[in-house]
């Protein structure tokens, strides 16, 4: 592990924890709206509410990501790296099409 000042980055773990429960959560929670509004009368109101959450759902994933990827990279920057440079690889355009 690397040296650092006392608390320098030592709320980025609890906050990704923290980030990680609100996006399960939320996920849960699309499960539980879609239900309701295929069973019930009045599904305009349950469509809105299942179309919130989702929007609520797909910012928190994204923040969890960002969260998650800079605490990896301040804590292990050379497999931060690597992952980079091996997802890079394969954009690469097959040979047929050159």
């Amino acid at each position: 592990m690397h040296d650092q000042p006392a608390g320098s980055a030592a709320w980025q773990p609890v906050l990704f924890a923290g980030l990680s429960v609100l996006t399960t959560a939320t996920v849960f929670a699309q499960a539980v709206i879609a239900g309701g509004f295929v069973s019930q009368d009045g599904r305009e109101s349950w469509i809105t509410v299942h179309g919130i959450v989702a929007d609520v759902a797909w910012i928190a994933a994204l923040v969890t990501a960002v969260v998650g990827a800079v605490t990896l990279r301040r804590s292990h920057p050379k497999m931060v790296a690597a992952a980079a440079i091996c997802s890079c690889s394969h954009w690469r355009r097959p040979e047929s099409a050159i």
